[in-house]
């Protein structure tokens, strides 16, 4: 009966120290494979039709300019439309998308969409109380000629049709919201 424990015993443990090689052999030999292939890779560049997958690559040419300075984009919200935080969330990407969409268009606007996506498209999100401030905020950026989107809403969902929801000002330098937006609360 010993015996039999004892041959149990040993079989489990060679049956072990096997799993154990097999599994650091296997793992060996798939990272060495993946560091050939990282290194066929890094030495092959990508076809026209093939998409880079390093999300930096677009900014590796783009040097920091000192005369924009830093930028950001200013999402300000409505709250008097009562909107739940899934709504804003949403009308704030459309803002966003919208706001960056228009000032790629710009070959004068380029640099500042260059500054904003090197510091990390900053993003900040304040409120107005009602339409009216919105629409006011809107009419100053653009006498200012700030890059800027109002969103309104396709009334889908929550909103009345038409309602203007988030004005997405920006990518601009940091000093430019000093005078825009810099009375507003934080959401």
């Amino acid at each position: 009966m010993v015996e039999l424990e004892v041959v149990l015993a040993l079989s489990s443990l060679i049956s072990f120290v096997s799993g154990v090689l097999v599994g650091k052999y296997l793992v060996g030999n798939q990272q060495q494979q993946q560091h050939q292939n990282d290194k066929k890779t890094s030495q092959t560049s990508t076809s026209d039709d093939e998409e880079e997958t390093d999300s930096d690559s677009d900014n590796d040419n783009i040097e920091y300019n000192e005369k924009i300075g830093p930028c950001k984009m200013v999402l300000v919200v409505r709250t008097d439309l009562e909107m739940t935080k899934g709504k804003i969330a949403a009308q704030c990407c459309h803002g966003t998308l919208g706001a960056y969409k228009r000032a790629t268009r710009s070959a004068q606007l380029k640099p500042l969409v260059d500054q904003w996506e090197l510091n990390g498209q900053a993003k900040v999100t304040v409120k107005v109380n009602n339409e009216k401030e919105l629409l006011d905020l809107e009419s100053l950026a653009k006498q200012m000629k700030v890059p800027h989107y109002l969103v309104v809403d396709a009334g889908r969902t929550q909103i009345a049709s038409g309602s203007c929801t988030v004005l997405a000002i920006g990518p601009a330098p940091l000093a430019v919201f000093e005078k825009l937006t810099g009375h507003l609360k934080l959401l």
